[in-house]
């Protein structure tokens, strides 16, 4: 009798194992947005700490799902950047925000972004959890043939000029992202509120365009930057009339977006 059970418990276990394999990173992009899915992404963040999905809370305005994890509250964003392509060589990834909360019906305590490999390991930490709210963004720029991954941050209240800003930028490599991909940019930390374009002005490549308002009342400051192999570099001969004369939507991330 207790030979048997031992098979039956090592079946169990196999078929389990076999179940969780055939859990593919495609389609878990595939079905993020279903509570079950992200209810496991959680799981993998926080191993064994998130409540089942019939504790789960839908926010009834947004559609947000909240899952309980100890005393706390936690939930992804609406934004994720996936790259589940399977050509040779490639490493599949998706980057997902993760929010904890005291309660829902509360602000964000801390924001944290990370990157998925597999359905099987946990993923690694793209920041370090100091701002209230994240978004991850994939930017592809088809002149300069690159794409990258933008992290935008803030703290206060998330939006407007009421939150201190900042933004991180990742290159994205042709066979993916690695678990410690290393930022291509940096928001200045002079820059607490700013927005961001990518824009050519005219040039061979796009450039990196950065706009801030210190002072409040919409009289912005202007800087570029321009791909230097590994990274954006300040480029000091950009010319400020005509980062200022481009149109109002091309400034498509950071505050207000």
């Amino acid at each position: 009798m207790g030979r048997r059970l031992v098979r039956v418990l090592l079946l169990c276990s196999l078929m389990g194992a076999q179940a969780r394999a055939e859990e593919t990173l495609a389609s878990w992009a595939a079905r993020i947005d279903t509570p079950d899915i992200q209810r496991k992404i959680l799981n993998l963040i926080f191993p064994g700490q998130v409540g089942p999905v019939s504790s789960a809370r839908a926010d009834p305005k947004s559609g947000l799902i909240y899952f309980p994890k100890g005393g706390f509250w936690v939930r992804l964003s609406q934004d994720a950047v996936r790259d589940t392509s399977t050509a040779a060589g490639h490493t599949p990834f998706l980057v997902v925000s993760c929010m904890s909360y005291q309660s829902p019906e509360k602000e964000p305590m801390s924001a944290v972004s990370y990157v998925l490999h597999d359905t099987m390991r946990r993923p690694a930490a793209l920041s370090g959890g100091y701002a209230a709210h994240e978004r991850v963004q994939q930017v592809t720029l088809p002149k300069l043939k690159k794409s990258f991954l933008l992290i935008v941050s803030s703290s206060g209240k998330g939006s407007g000029k009421t939150g201190q800003w900042s933004a991180a930028l990742y290159l994205i490599e042709p066979n993916g992202m690695g678990d410690r991909p290393k930022p291509a940019w940096t928001s200045p930390m002079s820059a607490r509120t700013f927005q961001l374009s990518f824009d050519a002005l005219d040039g061979k490549t796009e450039r990196l365009l950065l706009r801030t308002d210190r002072s409040g009342r919409g009289e912005f400051e202007h800087a570029a930057y321009r791909w230097e192999g590994s990274r954006f570099e300040k480029d000091g001969f950009a010319s400020d009339s005509r980062m200022k004369a481009l149109p109002e939507d091309v400034w498509r991330y950071g505050a207000d977006q």
